[in-house]
């Protein structure tokens, strides 16, 4: 056998591609192909979002397989042919790969990489639990405030949240698209008798933002006691 050298994707940096599609069944992005027709590779591929997508696996001689990656998951081969891999999403991916190829030159080379084979799904690998991003809000109006606004082509991904309000007040913290009005979506509502504070922890795994890539936390009040939001967050 041959050969060929690490596998990672062309032009990416630090072996990550972005990947941006619209129907989760077209398979029209195109991940990797063999120079020679065939390859068999061994390595594993990362979704470091929370955005499942479908990957499908051709090979010169054998069937077409479609595998369902989930959010945070992955997927790993070990000897496994290959002529092309692609991939399809309804939204944003990141993806990480790293591999490395082997080719036959003879039938016996075949059999043993063959043998060997083995293809696996896995799970919460892609995770990371590290938040970095403190946002510090103060409301003194009856207004909608944008709290937390991603980076460009990623998700909010909440970890904790504490809303203090320094007398009577009731608001309304709420998920939207990128344009602050579109398909919104109630995380709760805060009612304040007096001075008081609400905390919501989401825990180690946190709590993505159901409007996807883009998507705000804003906050509807509509009193003028002063609201202090604090929010510990990372974007994915």
């Amino acid at each position: 056998m041959k050969t060929q050298g690490y596998f990672t994707f062309e032009g990416s940096l630090d072996g990550i591609i972005e990947i941006v599609g619209t129907d989760a069944v077209q398979f029209t992005q195109l991940l990797a192909r063999a120079p020679q027709g065939r390859c068999f590779l061994s390595g594993t591929l990362v979704n470091q979002t929370p955005q499942e997508f479908r990957l499908k696996i051709m090979t010169e001689g054998f069937e077409t397989v479609i595998y369902k990656v989930p959010e945070f998951g992955g997927i790993t081969f070990k000897k496994h042919p290959m002529s092309e891999i692609r991939a399809a999403v309804n939204g944003t991916i990141r993806l990480q790969g790293v591999g490395f190829i082997v080719d036959e030159e003879t039938a016996s080379d075949r059999n043993l990489l063959l043998t060997a084979e083995t293809i696996e799904v896995l799970s919460e690998i892609g995770r990371n639990k590290t938040y970095t991003i403190y946002d510090h809000t103060d409301i003194s109006t009856a207004t909608t405030t944008t709290c937390a606004t991603p980076d460009t082509g990623k998700t909010i991904r909440l970890y904790k949240l504490t809303a203090s309000a320094q007398g009577a007040a009731r608001s309304v913290l709420q998920w939207t698209d990128s344009d602050g009005t579109t398909s919104p979506t109630t995380l709760g509502t805060l009612n304040y008798g007096a001075e008081g504070t609400f905390v919501y922890d989401f825990g180690d795994n946190g709590l993505h933002c159901p409007n996807g890539v883009g998507g705000l936390l804003r906050l509807v009040s509509n009193n003028t006691a002063v609201i202090d939001v604090d929010i510990v967050s990372r974007d994915d």
